[in-house]
């Protein structure tokens, strides 16, 4: 395989205002669909959508004098004076936990860092609730921006303070028209199909997603259930252009008559594949790349059109926190942050790092579009898309 170059990175966070932007869109832009929301191999606390509840808890150190700034007005002094946070998080609690949290820790350890891990629906379910009550408890969030899409008109989210130093750095480091407020840029999720080496032949692997209705798969495939509008909905919505509304109902009709395991997350979907259980699934390349090092023999398929979901960050509307919720965004959009999002198998938000970061991983030939690129009421109009899943997938 060859390099991974910037430019296509830099297509990956819809730098061209005339697609769906990818890194951070919301509404009436378009972007994410993983996930999705949805990914990394995970465990049973989540991954990008885990199936899992996950488990809440606290990072908090020892209460020293960690990071710069601690004096003055500035936004972490702000933070200092709130002392703690509360973030939903679709990446697995692994991930945030053993990789991302400790470089944030040895800078502001005097935070207390209060983790919950669970998937998409289960975080949008939460914020909803929240907020709806008047009892917020989360100051954070990131999560796929299809799931996270029907709460923005109804205030659950808030933008950040324009003239504050999160929007400076956003502003000053990543490209204008690869977000929309409320949302911000958090990392990237590109959808593969994998299947088990061992268990599915040459000539069942799939070439196209029609595939997926071929008689050799029947009972033998797992997905998301579209419905969540996560990894799989983002991958198929993106088909029904292509495709043809008719013929993308017919070809969706086929597979479901197919009997394949729906799932909460391409994080549940790569257990059972594991488990052997499954034989074919529709993953992320975070899944693959998990599994590949743990010497699972599965392999990842770039099937056109290849997608990508994008995660963003969002800030709480009513919160308790929002400055530490700000600096916490703020690192996680530094480099320190995006390069330990990479360590995770997430593609970073900054292209210029995800460039370096994955250089050899995704052949030159594959061009990632963001998820529903060519139709964006995935995005305006997620109620009708439920719809349509729910009458094919029930």
């Amino acid at each position: 395989m060859v390099s991974l170059n910037r430019r296509r990175l830099l297509a990956l966070l819809g730098s061209t205002a005339g697609t769906a932007a990818l890194a951070g869109c919301t509404g009436g832009d378009g972007g994410d669909g993983g996930d999705g929301g949805d990914g990394g191999s995970g465990d049973d606390s989540g991954g990008d959508g885990g199936s899992g509840d996950g488990d809440s808890g606290d990072d908090s150190g020892d209460g020293g004098e960690g990071g710069d700034g601690g004096g003055g007005d500035g936004l972490e002094a702000r933070a200092r004076e709130e002392g703690s946070m509360t973030f939903y998080s679709v990446i697995d609690e692994a991930g945030m936990r053993n990789t991302i949290l400790p470089p944030f820790r040895e800078t502001y350890d005097w935070m207390e860092f209060n983790l919950v891990s669970q998937g998409p629906s289960n975080i949008a379910s939460s914020m909803s609730t929240e907020y709806q009550t008047g009892n917020v408890q989360s100051d954070a969030a990131i999560n796929t921006q299809g799931t996270m899409s029907p709460l923005v008109d109804v205030g659950v989210f808030r933008e950040p303070d324009p003239d504050g130093e999160l929007m400076q750095f956003v502003t000053e480091n990543y490209p204008d028209d690869s977000y929309t407020l409320p949302a911000i840029p958090g990392y990237l999720f590109p959808i593969q199909v994998m299947y088990h080496t061992e268990r599915v032949s040459e000539d069942e692997i799939p070439t196209g997603y029609e595939d997926f209705a071929s008689s050799a798969l029947e009972g033998r495939i797992a997905m998301d259930n579209p419905a969540i509008l996560n990894v799989s909905g983002g991958q198929l919505a993106t088909l029904r252009d292509i495709w043809g509304a008719d013929t993308w109902r017919e070809n969706l009709t086929a597979i479901n008559e197919n009997n394949p395991v729906l799932t909460e997350s391409s994080s549940e979907s790569s257990r059972l594949l594991v488990q052997g259980e499954v034989d074919v699934i529709i993953g992320s390349l975070s899944d693959t790349l998990a599994l590949q090092e743990d010497g699972e023999p599965v392999e990842g398929l770039w099937l056109e059109p290849t997608v990508a979901l994008n995660l963003p960050i969002y800030l709480s509307a009513d919160s308790e926190n929002p400055n530490a919720a700000e600096l916490f965004a703020t690192w996680f959009l530094s480099e320190e942050g995006q390069r330990a999002v990479a360590e995770t198998g997430r593609v970073p938000a900054r292209g210029d790092i995800a460039a370096e970061e994955f250089e050899g991983t995704i052949p030159s030939e594959v061009e990632i579009l963001p998820v529903a690129y060519n139709d964006q009421s995935y995005y305006n109009d997620p109620e009708t898309w439920i719809e349509r899943y729910e009458e094919i997938f029930g």
